[in-house]
C-alpha cells in the first residue's frame, strides 16, 4: 500500500483522527527519529487536514503515510503489519483519563507492541501485563523518547513484547471482554 521499505519500522496509530487526541505531536516527533521510523495514521476524522499539513511544513510525506479507515474484518490484517501501536490520548477529561480504547485491544488481538499515554487503565493494562512501553505523552520530546524506547535494540526492541500479548490474546479477546 505504501512505499515502506522492508526494513524499516512502522509505529501505527488507527482510529478517529481528533484534534484532541495527541495527534500533532506524533507527527512532529517523526521529525526527530531516525529516518527508517515510519508513522502510519490509519482512520478519519477532522485532525487528518491539519496532520497532513504538519506533514508538509516538515518534509515528512516519505514517512507519515495516511490510510482510509478499512472494514472491521480486515481491521486486524491492517493492524498486525506494524512494528508498534500508539494510544496517545492526553487526558483532557474524564473519558480519556479513564479510557478502554477499542485499539488497545485490537493491538492485542493482532500482537503488535504499544507505545501507550501514562493514563490509569492504560497504565494497568499496557505497562501491568507487559504489553509496552507507558510513558507520559505530552509534549513532542516525550513522544521521541517513547518510541526510541520501544525500539531500543539493547532492550529488545518491540520483540520484547511479544511473548507476553501471546499470552493475553486469550485473556483480553472480546468474547471474554463482552462477558464482563
Amino acid at each position: 500500500c505504501f512505499a515502506i521499505p522492508a526494513e524499516a519500522s512502522i509505529v501505527l496509530y488507527q482510529g478517529w483522527m481528533s484534534p484532541t487526541r495527541g495527534l500533532q505531536h506524533l507527527v512532529r516527533a517523526m521529525f526527530y527519529l531516525d529516518e527508517g521510523m515510519h508513522l502510519v495514521l490509519m482512520g478519519y476524522g477532522e485532525a487528518r487536514s491539519e496532520l497532513e499539513q504538519i506533514v508538509a511544513e516538515l518534509g515528512l510525506a516519505e514517512r507519515v503515510h495516511f490510510k482510509a479507515a478499512v472494514p472491521q474484518a480486515a481491521l486486524l490484517f491492517w493492524t498486525a503489519s506494524a512494528d508498534a501501536g500508539i494510544i496517545p490520548y492526553p487526558p483532557i477529561d474524564l473519558n480519556n483519563y479513564y479510557c478502554s480504547p477499542n485499539k488497545l485491544f485490537e493491538f492485542i488481538q493482532a500482537c503488535v507492541p504499544i507505545i501507550a499515554n501514562d493514563l490509569p487503565f492504560l497504565r494497568q493494562i499496557v505497562g501491568g501485563e507487559g504489553f509496552g512501553v507507558v510513558a507520559p505523552l505530552t509534549t513532542v520530546e516525550d513522544y521521541v523518547a517513547a518510541i526510541q524506547q520501544m525500539f531500543d535494540p539493547q532492550l529488545g526492541g518491540p520483540a520484547r513484547f511479544q511473548a507476553r500479548l501471546q499470552a493475553g490474546v486469550q485473556t483480553y479477546a472480546w468474547d471474554v471482554e463482552a462477558k464482563k
